[in-house]
C-alpha cells in the first residue's frame, strides 16, 4: 500500500467519528453481545466505523465528521445486520494500542457493544463511491434525523474484496432490489439487481 491508500484509511479512536469526543460511551449502555453471537470470524467483516447515526446519542450533521473511527465487526446474523465494536478494542484504542485493535476481531467470550441492529429488510439502500470502494455507506429506516441521511458509513479493513463477499452475502438475505441511489454525486448503488457487480 502506497501513501495515497494509507491516507484513504480512518484514523482510530474508541467511539465512531461523528461521535463527540466528550461522551462516555460505557454509561450509554448500549446492548451487549459476545463476540460469538456474531458467528465465526470468518463470517464476519473487520471495519471501521466513521458514522453510525444512533438514537441515544446527539450526532450533528455528517459533513462534519472527521476521518476517524472505531474497530469494529459488521455480521448478518438471524435475519439481522449487526455492528458491533469488541469492547476490548476500545479499551485498546484508548489507551494507544492501535496494532491490538486491528489484530482479529477478539475472543469469542469478550463483550461487543452493538453499535447498530436492524432487520435485514430496514436497509433501504447501500452506495460506494469508486475514489473510496473499501467504503460502504447505508442508508437504513428510522435513521435519527432522516432516512435520506447514512446511518452507517463504514470503512473494510480487508479492502474491496471484502466489500465485494458482503454485498453478495447481504444480497442473499434481501434479495429485493431497493428503489434508486443516494449519497451524492459518484455514488453507486451496490445493492440490488441494479448493479450485478460492486465494480468494474
Amino acid at each position: 500500500a502506497g501513501p495515497a491508500d494509507a491516507e484513504r484509511v480512518p484514523s482510530l479512536r474508541d467511539r465512531p467519528g461523528n461521535w463527540p469526543p466528550g461522551l462516555d460511551v460505557v454509561a450509554l449502555r448500549l446492548p451487549r453481545r459476545s463476540m460469538a453471537e456474531l458467528g465465526p470470524l470468518s463470517g464476519r467483516w473487520l471495519c471501521i466505523a466513521v458514522v453510525v447515526r444512533h438514537p441515544l446519542v446527539d450526532t450533528g450533521p455528517n459533513s462534519s465528521t472527521p476521518w476517524q473511527g472505531c474497530p469494529c465487526s459488521l455480521a448478518i446474523a438471524g435475519g439481522r445486520l449487526l455492528c458491533a465494536a469488541d469492547l476490548g478494542d476500545l479499551a485498546g484504542t484508548a489507551a494507544g494500542s492501535a496494532g491490538a485493535a486491528l489484530d482479529g476481531g477478539g475472543d469469542a467470550r469478550t463483550p461487543a457493544m452493538l453499535l447498530c441492529d436492524v432487520v435485514v429488510v430496514d436497509v433501504l439502500k447501500v452506495t460506494s463511491k469508486k475514489q473510496a470502494p473499501e467504503v460502504l455507506v447505508f442508508y437504513l429506516r428510522g435513521t435519527p434525523g432522516g432516512e435520506d441521511q447514512p446511518g452507517l458509513v463504514l470503512h473494510f479493513r480487508a479492502g474491496p474484496e471484502a466489500v465485494q463477499a458482503f454485498v453478495r452475502r447481504l444480497r442473499t438475505a434481501y434479495p429485493i432490489a431497493p428503489s434508486k441511489p443516494a449519497g451524492g454525486a459518484g455514488a453507486e448503488e451496490v445493492l440490488g439487481e441494479a448493479s450485478a457487480a460492486v465494480r468494474e
